[in-house]
C-alpha cells in the first residue's frame, strides 16, 4: 500500500492533507501526544476507513466514515468516536480492512523508502 505519512502537530492541519484516496492508497497522521477525540470525514469526497493505532502501530479499533466533503467552517460533520486513545490514525478507502482481512490486534509498519532510488 502507498502512504502519505503526516507528522501533525496541531489538529487543525487536518484539513490540508486529505485528498481523495485510490484504493490502494492510504494516510497515515502522527500525534506528538496520546489522543482520545472525534475523527471526521471533512474534507472527504468519498466514504473512508479509519485505523486507530497506539504509538508502535498496533490497530485498537477501526471505523467506516461518511465524507463530509465541504461544510460551513466545518459545522456539521459527524464526529466519530473510536472509544481509544491512539497516537496514529491511518485513513484508507472504506472496505480496505475488511476486504485484506485486516482488523483491530493487527500492527502496522512504515517502510520508507530509501534515499537515492
Amino acid at each position: 500500500m502507498d502512504l502519505a505519512v503526516f507528522k501533525v502537530i496541531y489538529p487543525r492541519q487536518l484539513e490540508a492533507f486529505r485528498p481523495y484516496l485510490k484504493p490502494d492508497s492510504g494516510i497515515l497522521y502522527r500525534f506528538p501526544q496520546a489522543r482520545d477525540d472525534g475523527w471526521t470525514g471533512l474534507g472527504f469526497k468519498n466514504a473512508v476507513s479509519v485505523a486507530f493505532l497506539d504509538s508502535r502501530g498496533k490497530i485498537l479499533t477501526i471505523l467506516d466514515i461518511e465524507p463530509c466533503p465541504a461544510p460551513l467552517r466545518g459545522r456539521g460533520c459527524r464526529s466519530y468516536v473510536p472509544g481509544v486513545v491512539y497516537r496514529q490514525v491511518l485513513e484508507v478507502s472504506r472496505g480496505w480492512f475488511v476486504q485484506n482481512e485486516v482488523g483491530p490486534g493487527a500492527m502496522v509498519r512504515v517502510k520508507l523508502p530509501e534515499s537515492g532510488q
